[in-house]
């Protein structure tokens, strides 16, 4: 009985873990987190995953992304390949596979590109720029 009530205590916590934001306690599950975000359409969630300088900036990156999206820009999936943490521990890059359409009416093609992202107070966010 004392195991089968600590299994359950450990599975507890680790979903609680998960449901507040473990998505972004590593380089690669803040870019995973980023590019589901796209893939779903939800902009607004995608952007939560970029280190901004000015909380401005939001409604502008979100409106861009939408732009993207209205002239047929889609992130079909994707699939992260490898994940670099250097040796500051503050800074990573993390490669990733996806497939892609660029606008409307064109074909599906698949790429691999490089994202950098950084530890702000604890977490993973991407840099755009």
């Amino acid at each position: 009985m004392k195991k089968l009530i600590s299994f359950l205590s450990i599975a507890v916590i680790a979903i609680a873990m998960v449901g507040c934001g473990g998505s972004t306690a590593t380089p690669s599950g803040t870019v995973d987190a980023y590019y589901t975000a796209l893939e779903k359409g939800d902009f607004e969630k995608a952007v939560s995953y970029i280190k901004v300088s000015d909380e401005g900036d939001i409604p502008v990156l979100v409106g861009k992304l939408e732009g993207m999206s209205q002239k047929g820009y889609v992130v079909k999936s994707h699939k992260i390949l490898s994940e670099t943490i250097a040796e500051d521990g503050e800074n990573a890059t993390v490669e990733v596979e996806e497939v892609i359409i660029e606008e409307a009416g064109a074909e599906a093609t698949t790429q691999t590109s490089t994202t950098k992202v950084t530890k702000v107070d604890g977490k993973w966010l991407v840099l755009l720029f």
